[in-house]
């Protein structure tokens, strides 16, 4: 058998990626189909692993991760597992998605990272920078800056204006701010609820 080398990798890279991301929304997916099952009525375990063709095993850990968001509730009858729906916290968590819009998820990921913290720090509290200052003070490489720089932008938390020659990054206060609020309200719904 013949092992692989750098060059091998190298070249299978993509597909395996490809993969990576057809497993990821395979993922999605059966959340998905199970939410959609619960929300036609309660529903036992076996009835869930029967509709969404999982078996005991990975079906019992998306049930778990349903939990943990507590978009799932379970109550015992007999030797049976019932599932029901979180309508108020499945709503909540709508609601969000909404709020974020279609690039919500990727401002999330892109801002949940502390090196990108610290760029859009560095930006905001000097507002004349261009990029070869914040590696420099930041002490960070300049590609990895120019690889966290080119995510914020995509996502919109970070806009390059161009003054002559020289590009100036600036923070994207209405996305940030339309970010802070979504997530307010999504708290906020919760603490009044539990209130």
């Amino acid at each position: 058998m013949k092992f692989f080398n750098i060059k091998d990798v190298a070249f299978l890279l993509p597909r395996l990626m490809t993969i990576k991301a057809l497993l990821q929304a395979l993922d999605l997916a059966r959340l998905a189909q199970i939410i959609d099952l619960l929300s036609e009525g309660k529903k036992d375990v076996q009835t869930l692993q029967i509709a969404t063709r999982l078996g005991q095993s990975i079906s019992s850990q998306y049930l778990k991760k349903l939990r943990n968001f507590n978009l799932v509730s379970s109550n015992r009858e007999g030797k049976r597992i019932i599932y029901t729906l979180n309508k108020k916290q499945f709503a909540k968590v709508l609601t969000l998605q909404n709020q974020l819009g279609t690039k919500g998820y990727k401002i999330i990921r892109a801002i949940c990272h502390k090196e990108r913290i610290a760029i859009l720090q560095y930006i905001a509290d000097h507002p004349k920078t261009s990029m070869k200052p914040i590696w420099l003070n930041l002490n960070l490489d300049q590609s990895r800056v120019s690889i966290h720089a080119r995510i914020l932008e995509e996502t919109g938390l970070l806009i390059n204006k161009k003054y002559g020659q020289k590009k100036r990054p600036r923070v994207n206060q209405k996305a940030l701010r339309e970010l802070k609020e979504a997530v307010d309200q999504y708290y906020t719904i919760e603490v009044l609820e539990t209130a």
